[in-house]
């Protein structure tokens, strides 16, 4: 029964977040300044989100670094539900920007750690968010409810949303699903090979190639310059939007805040949320279509014989 749904929440990230605010999130990376970057106290987020929504959901924890501040955050929201963890990923090469390099298994890693929790407290499903993000919880559980059933197997990841020009990069702020597919998800993010440097890129490939039961890319996946899409690509971004992914509604987007800042609709605009159908994100994805031979090139490009590549120049 929809009923026996036992949701839990992972509330996933630092004790002090520094990065841009929802408001400025707009800037592009090579723009971003020192004084667009805030050093963003998360505990009073964390204890609103908490005091709020603890009721609401089976099991309610906060998973950080063991090198982060937690007395004032145990002290409020109970030491049992602060989870600390130590930093086992590969240390990122520093961005070209402002903005302190962002180890991109991180997040992968910590919410694992907090869904076997979740998976240990009975939690049948899960939701998992920021340490500074805030946003209204119960419509991601009323959504959980719509598109969930014990009766039944479901495998799909609700996310934020998909974007519109860019169908292959997902939103990582927050999404849901059954607890064992999003340990699944995570797994799969943290021990595969990597495709791709972006992580919204190398998330989607990952998930959409192996939980559609594929071992690795063929060799043929290939893009064009202007990151418009191969008919492959553009078929495994199809199946991927029917089977595994699910965007949420846009309201809780509205209303999310980052760093204590909500996103302005520029930001917004950028996505398709819940209410497009199949077919029209299919007709989003295909609008993508670019297949002129002589711009394609492989991804692999850069192991290419540089003699080769003279000749791949000339076509």
């Amino acid at each position: 029964m929809i009923e026996n749904l036992k949701i839990g929440v992972i509330i996933q990230g630092p004790i002090i977040s520094r990065g841009l605010t929802g408001a400025n999130s707009i800037i592009p990376g090579k723009e971003v300044s020192p004084k667009d970057i805030i050093d963003y106290n998360c505990v009073p987020n964390i204890i609103d989100l908490y005091s709020r929504y603890n009721c609401e959901f089976h099991s309610f924890i906060c998973v950080t670094w063991n090198t982060e501040p937690t007395a004032e955050l145990e002290a409020k929201i109970g030491k049992k539900n602060v989870i600390q963890i130590s930093d086992t990923t590969l240390t990122d090469i520093p961005r070209e920007t402002n903005i302190k390099a962002n180890n991109k298994y991180r997040q992968f890693l910590s919410t694992l750690r907090g869904l076997e929790v979740l998976k240990n407290n009975g939690c049948t499903h899960a939701i998992k968010i920021r340490t500074d993000l805030n946003l209204d919880l119960l419509k991601i559980k009323k959504k959980m409810f719509e598109v969930f059933s014990l009766n039944k197997v479901n495998n799909q990841i609700l996310v934020a949303g998909g974007n519109i020009n860019k169908p292959d990069r997902l939103i990582d702020l927050y999404f849901a699903g059954t607890t064992n597919c999003l340990i699944e998800a995570c797994n799969t993010f943290l021990n595969k090979p990597e495709f791709y440097k972006d992580v919204h890129l190398d998330l989607f490939y990952k998930l959409a190639w192996w939980f559609n039961g594929n071992g690795c890319l063929p060799i043929n996946k290939c893009y064009t310059k202007d990151k418009k899409y191969s008919k492959l690509q553009c078929s495994v971004i199809k199946l991927a939007w029917s089977t595994i992914f699910s965007a949420l509604p846009r309201e809780i987007f509205n209303d999310t805040a980052l760093r204590g800042e909500k996103f302005p609709n520029q930001v917004l605009d950028k996505y398709f949320y819940d209410d497009k159908s199949n077919s029209e994100i299919n007709a989003i994805i295909s609008k993508s279509i670019n297949w002129p031979l002589r711009r394609i090139y492989n991804q692999r490009y850069n192991w290419i014989p540089y003699n080769f590549k003279k000749f791949i120049r000339k076509l």
